[in-house]
């Protein structure tokens, strides 16, 4: 799920840096140099200016509205992981369950499982899942209650 909120934070980020730039320049023959060469040097003197039309609120809602549409992406891939994920082969219940797990080590752990009405202890190991031993239908009485 963490894989999904990556890819789709980086996309968004990809569009919104493409948004930034603007439409792309024509194509002019003479390449970037000449087009350096035609464009006349700001003044020193000069204070910036926005392009007449639009004043600074249209750039500040214009980034704002970038902004909530990132975030609703983001929010929107969190839920559909989780949605996925929901419904994926681990979501579905059967006749297996996992009663208790004792890690004993790196790749290494106990299992008690509960199959069908039958208790089994198991190992697992990166060689695989064994059977250990299948155990009583009813698990033992805690002797810490009775002292």
């Amino acid at each position: 799920m963490s894989r999904l909120v990556l890819l789709g934070a980086v996309l968004l980020l990809a569009a919104s840096a493409a948004v930034a730039q603007g439409p792309p320049a024509t194509g002019q023959p003479g390449g970037a140099a000449a087009e350096s060469e035609k464009l006349p040097l700001p003044q020193p003197s000069a204070a910036p200016t926005l392009p007449e039309g639009r004043g600074a609120a249209y750039y500040l809602l214009r980034a704002l509205g970038s902004l909530v549409l990132v975030a609703g992406i983001v929010v929107g891939c969190y839920y559909l992981g989780l949605r996925l994920r929901a419904t994926g082969p681990a979501a579905r219940s059967g006749p297996i369950e996992v009663l208790h797990t004792k890690p004993l080590g790196p790749g290494r752990a106990l299992h008690v499982i509960q199959v069908e009405g039958h208790r089994l202890l198991v190992g697992s190991s990166p060689n695989g899942v064994r059977l250990i031993r299948e155990l009583d239908d009813q698990p033992p009485e805690d002797n810490a209650s009775d002292a």
